[in-house]
């Protein structure tokens, strides 16, 4: 089963898929389903991309409330660079596929469906490849600043925190 639309139409409807071979059964009409028969021989693939990983990612970080906390830290920059999806970009590849950050411009993020997760356009990955390490350097510079005042926190109140 699919959800597709009528030509002109903004409400979806259910539609079941067969090989052309076979007849859609009763039961299917009896609910108002249409049945559309499909020539599998005659069937192509264009363009497939990786959704249901990338998906599973974006739906941990939900879950995190990730974007409540990276937020603040990483906004757009004046160039409008988008920091926060770029992290939520590499994130995706190191958790599904982990590659150079090369690799993720020329080949990965194309192949996967992070540009409609995320709201993103086709080709929202910087062509600069230090992309990755600007984002990597403002994670690290921020998580090294978040260590260096809890163990002054630490220190001052006579204990230390290694």
């Amino acid at each position: 089963m699919i959800d597709g639309f009528e030509n002109g139409s903004n409400i979806p409807q259910q539609i079941a898929l067969f090989p052309q071979d076979r007849q859609p059964p009763r039961e299917l009409q009896d609910k108002g389903i249409d049945g559309l028969k499909v020539k599998l021989d005659q069937l192509t693939l264009h363009r497939p991309r990786q959704w249901g990983a990338c998906w599973l990612v974006l739906q941990l970080w939900k879950l995190l409330d990730m974007n409540a906390f990276w937020e603040p830290k990483l906004p757009p920059s004046r160039q409008g660079t988008l920091w926060l999806e770029l992290l939520q970009v590499h994130l995706c590849n190191r958790m599904i596929d982990p590659g150079a950050e090369w690799y993720i411009h020329r080949h990965w993020y194309r192949q996967t469906a992070l540009a409609n997760l995320l709201g993103l356009e086709p080709e929202a990955i910087p062509k600069n490849a230090l992309c990755a390490h600007v984002v990597a350097a403002k994670v690290t510079t921020y998580c090294a600043r978040t260590r260096r005042t809890a163990t002054l926190q630490k220190t001052s109140g006579g204990s230390t925190y290694h």
